[in-house]
C-alpha cells in the first residue's frame, strides 16, 4: 500500500521540478506593455500607471509601454 503511494509522490516531484525551474528566472527580458492609443490618451495613462506599479514589485525588471496607434487598433494587435 505504501509503496505505490511513494511512486506517485516520486513521479509527481520529478514532473514538477522543470516548471518550477523556469518559474525562477521569469519574466528573464523586459515586460512590453503595448497601448493601441496615441499618447496622452486615457489607455495610456492606466498603462503607464501599471507599469510604475510592476517596476515597483521586486523582479527588478522595468516595464515598457509602447504606443502603437492606427488602423483601429489593428498595429497595435
Amino acid at each position: 500500500m505504501i509503496r505505490p503511494l511513494v511512486a506517485a509522490v516520486a513521479v509527481a516531484l520529478c514532473s514538477t521540478a522543470p516548471v518550477l525551474a523556469q518559474v525562477a528566472h521569469f519574466p528573464s527580458k523586459p515586460i512590453r506593455i503595448i497601448v493601441t492609443t496615441p499618447a496622452g490618451s486615457g489607455a495610456d495613462f492606466f498603462a503607464r500607471t501599471l507599469a510604475q506599479g510592476l517596476a515597483d514589485t521586486d523582479k527588478g525588471v522595468a516595464p515598457v509601454v509602447e504606443n502603437r496607434p492606427g488602423a483601429g487598433g489593428i498595429i497595435g494587435a
